[in-house]
């Protein structure tokens, strides 16, 4: 692809930016991929990435440490509670968890996560106050204006803004509009949530809407928004930095856009050959700034989902298409990231390796000794036998994420899992046995889903505890783009209504059934036994600090294996 580069604008600048909220613990994957591809495509283009995330916390802690921002948790004042959180995140950011400090690690994780949930909230309101011109206190207004300034006094022609979660939007939208402002930049969003969001052109029409003290604000974000980025955004960005003209920045593939009053939406363009891709560069992040005792990076093997027939899933819709990266590249990646930023933990975020190419890669991993450690997403099925999970552990594998959803085989078909109670359980059994920590997805209340099939998951999570090192629980949630939400009445929903949200919001579906087990009283179950499912793991901190887990697990055999290399 790089052959055939085309006209570039001279001295022309990018800036991709990862807004907050998101947890502090590793650097976004999404911005170094794109800046790497780009910066092979067009070596002239100047491109920097900014991790704001990572700003805003540190930027949260000074202000609260010097009294500036007033702030209690629990029963403590503003003082103590500015002192907890900063011995919080320096615990978090320097201590490695493991079997004897488990409870220090639970008590500084939920004092974190206890800020994380009050204090980005009330940011998340204060942003959009801003954004929507409503009264914010002085204070606020200040903490708001420095985090923003990093980005506005950029002077890039183009700011990328990568989105992966509804909560990231509040401080996007006031970026976007702060930037539009002050230079006029061309201002594009991006990023994992408009890739599953089928309504996302929403913001284009429908105006954000706060109301303070009875009195009603508008502000339209398509006003400061030139366009959406639904997908992959190589293609996409590559195209937009090459226009020179409106109508060719509007052929931008992947690309959603308000023209003459319409809001139109291009056809996608993915890289079928994920090995033209560069490494990521992570050059921009300080890596021993993040909030975590070791340094973790992401990475990508696969793009898409091998499987992608679950019917409550819309992660598929980010990639169209499952895509492998050739092995070969995969292992030329590890190298690179672990010569370049010394680091030897990694999360690989593939949706799932399958076990024919997982046995693959942890053979070639083996053979080149890189005496790595990392996570990796898994479908429980039979093929993960003994000889498979240990030779995947051999190879550096400490933590597993496991889709397990549910121990109905009944409500497991309905889901279209395509997985075997029997083998779940022999397979996390095993894995833990062959030293493999394992992390397991729960999902309560799916349509259709009865009061005794949701006492046989807890039954199955007890019995199965000594194998199983952390949850990520929750209830079942009807998303807009899913097989169940396009086909409701096939699982048994008999009406769906959708909530007024705000248009950066995904849209919330709301859905009564006629089985057994209503939401209403699914969630009633759920908060029944929450204790009880929390009780399930090493801590239920680590189903939400989840690179803290992949830290505890280098521990032990693993361990030495990275001791050798070093």
């Amino acid at each position: 692809m790089s052959q055939n580069r085309g006209p570039e604008k001279a001295n022309q600048s990018l800036l991709l930016v990862s807004p907050p909220f998101m947890r502090p613990t590793c650097p976004p994957l999404g911005p170094a991929s794109l800046k790497a591809f780009l910066k092979q495509e067009m070596p002239q283009v100047t491109i920097r990435c900014i991790d704001l995330n990572l700003e805003y916390f540190y930027l949260a802690l000074e202000w609260l440490e010097k009294g500036a921002i007033k702030l209690k948790l629990y029963q403590w004042d503003e003082a103590k509670t500015a002192e907890m959180v900063k011995r919080a995140f320096d615990f978090l950011g320097s201590v490695p968890p493991h079997t004897e400090n488990i409870g220090e690690f639970h008590k500084q994780s939920t004092v974190f996560l206890s800020f994380e949930n009050i204090f980005n909230a009330f940011i998340a309101e204060m942003a959009l106050r801003s954004l929507v011109q409503a009264p914010v206190p002085s204070g606020m207004q200040a903490f708001l204006e420095s985090l923003c300034a990093r980005v506005v006094d950029s002077h890039a022609d183009v700011v990328g803004i990568s989105v992966m979660f509804d909560l990231q939007m509040p401080l996007a939208l006031l970026l976007a509009k702060k930037v539009k402002a002050h230079r006029g930049s061309k201002v594009i969003l991006g990023g994992a949530k408009f890739g599953v969001e089928p309504s996302h052109g929403r913001l284009f029409s429908e105006p954000v809407v706060q109301r303070v003290k009875g009195e009603e604000y508008k502000e339209l974000a398509g006003d400061f928004i030139d366009g959406i980025i639904s997908g992959e955004g190589e293609v996409a960005l590559l195209h937009i930095l090459r226009s020179k003209t409106r109508s060719q920045f509007e052929a931008s593939p992947n690309l959603t856009f308000k023209k003459d009053g319409h809001i139109i939406r291009n056809e996608p363009a993915v890289l079928e050959d994920l090995d033209k891709l560069p490494c990521p560069d992570f050059s921009d992040f300080p890596l021993e700034r993040y909030m975590c005792p070791e340094r973790v990076l992401p990475v990508l093997t696969a793009r898409g989902c091998p499987w992608g027939k679950c019917v409550f899933c819309t992660h598929h819709h980010s990639y169209k298409r499952y895509r492998q990266r050739s092995l070969e590249m995969v292992i030329e990646d590890f190298k690179h990231l672990m010569e370049t930023h010394n680091v030897r933990l990694f999360n690989i975020y593939d949706e799932m390796i399958p076990p024919k190419r997982f046995r693959k890669m942890a053979a070639r991993i083996i053979k080149d000794d890189l005496g790595i450690c990392y996570s990796a997403y898994g479908k429980p099925v039979k093929a993960f036998d003994r000889d498979t999970l240990r030779l995947i552990h051999d190879s550096g594998c400490g933590l597993m994420l496991w889709g397990v959803e549910s121990a109905s085989q009944r409500v497991l078909d309905l889901m279209n899992k395509g997985t075997m109670v029997k083998d779940v359980e022999e397979v996390i059994k095993t894995s833990a046995e062959e030293g493999i920590k394992n992390l397991v997805f729960i999902m309560f209340g799916f349509p259709g889903e009865g009061e005794e099939e949701f006492l046989k998951t807890l039954f199955f999570l007890q019995k199965n505890s000594s194998s199983i090192h952390a949850l990520s629980k929750g209830l079942f949630r009807l998303m807009e783009g899913s097989e169940i939400a396009c086909h409701p009445e096939s699982f048994g929903i008999t009406k769906v209504r959708r909530l007024e949200v705000q248009p950066f919001k995904s849209r919330l579906l709301v859905f009564d059934t006629k089985g057994p087990l209503t939401p209403e009283k699914a969630e009633t179950l759920f908060k029944k036994n929450l204790r009880h499912i929390e009780s399930i793991g090493l801590s239920p901190r680590f189903g939400t600090y989840r690179e803290h887990l992949l830290v505890l697990a280098s521990w032990g055999k693993v361990r030495k294996r990275i001791a050798k290399n070093d």
